[in-house]
């Protein structure tokens, strides 16, 4: 569920929701101390920690377009 990559610049946290019951899962799995580590953070699934999660700098979503796929992103607030 929580997969770290340490690049020569930052960390990047892929956290992969999909398999999430219930939001109230992440305390267990030290998601508080996943987000207070410095880095870049990418959430799959994010609907399914609502609740627990912060708003997001940037959404991305990527649909199916013909062969390949289409990115639609959203940047919300300063960081993002």
């Amino acid at each position: 569920m929580l997969e770290p990559y340490e690049l020569e610049a930052c960390t990047v946290l892929h956290l992969d929701l999909y398999r999430l019951a219930r939001a109230e899962e992440l305390v267990f799995v030290g998601l508080d101390e996943a987000l207070d580590t410095p880095g870049i953070k990418l959430i799959e699934w994010p609907e399914r920690g609502e609740g627990f999660l912060p708003q997001a700098d940037i959404d991305v979503l990527l649909e199916l377009a013909g062969e390949g796929r289409v990115a639609n992103i959203d940047v919300r607030g300063p960081t993002g």
